[in-house]
């Protein structure tokens, strides 16, 4: 839904944007803006479309891509567990609320 509303354009061009203001920053601009966007969308895979945006600056620098990039697949991992949007906080959620199956627990639960 988000490709089809241009939600995605939209996110890759203030991407762009942003890195090209401030190109020699982009080893902390690159996670940073992966991080942002995939708090809002709610999954990483919005860290796709932002790939050749982060790859062009990168060379333009001169900078070698593993850490940037490394950066940003880490950056959306810890960015699922902070979006409340995403089925890993649901599922995070489920988990810590529910209590502990009998017999696994070294406490028994009241009856």
């Amino acid at each position: 839904m988000m490709q089809a509303a241009g939600g995605i354009d939209w996110m890759v061009t203030i991407a762009a944007k942003l890195i090209e203001s401030r190109p020699k920053q982009i080893t902390l601009i690159a996670p940073l803006g992966s991080f942002l966007f995939s708090v809002g969308a709610g999954t990483s895979n919005i860290r796709h479309p932002l790939l050749p945006v982060h790859l062009r600056r990168l060379y333009m620098n001169g900078v070698r891509p593993s850490q940037p990039l490394s950066l940003s697949v880490v950056s959306t991992g810890v960015a699922l567990a902070c979006s409340p949007g995403s089925v890993a906080m649901a599922a995070m959620v489920t988990l810590t609320d529910v209590a502990p199956v009998a017999g696994l627990s070294p406490r028994r639960l009241p009856s």
